[in-house]
């Protein structure tokens, strides 16, 4: 997650909106739980997907509190960080929540949390977000982001991960 005091914690109603969430979108039958303070983790393995398929799931609220120029620099690719330049403060921050949904939700599928290599994902976003170049295992080629529809207070992406 982005921040430890990102948002309030302990939490209840935070933490089950975030569960129910996950759980509405996602279709998913739950592998693994996590909570930690900054909210809810799951992977689990999506409906219909082959077994060698894992998923990863993030959602956070767009009106955190963050020092989005200094965690750009340390999270987004150049390309990424451009695309910030012209926004003013809350467009940044919106944006840099997005990005960050997608890379969060790929760390959670290949089971790398925060050790993964952010800074080279680089993702492009649009109505369908994509991975367009990483190290591996983030081969584009083997993965697929979904944006998730959310209250508008939120962004989510569920991330796919194909192995080869």
């Amino acid at each position: 997650m982005l921040a430890p005091n990102a948002h309030r914690r302990g939490e209840p109603a935070e933490t089950q909106a975030r569960e129910q969430c996950v759980r509405r979108v996602c279709g998913i039958v739950a592998t693994g739980h996590a909570r930690n303070a900054h909210g809810v983790a799951l992977i689990g393995i999506a409906k219909g997907l082959a077994g060698h398929a894992r998923i990863g799931v993030d959602i956070e609220r767009l009106d955190r509190e963050v020092g989005v120029d200094r965690l750009a620099r340390k999270y987004l690719t150049a390309i990424e960080r451009a695309s910030l330049a012209n926004l003013d403060l809350r467009q940044r921050r919106e944006r840099f929540v997005r990005y960050w949904t997608c890379k969060e939700a790929m760390s959670k599928a290949t089971a790398d949390g925060l050790i993964a290599p952010f800074g080279r994902l680089d993702v492009e976003l649009s109505d369908t977000p994509r991975l367009v170049d990483g190290p591996a295992p983030y081969v584009p080629s083997q993965w697929t982001l979904h944006r998730v529809g959310v209250p508008a207070a939120w962004a989510a992406t569920i991330a796919i991960w194909r192995r080869g």
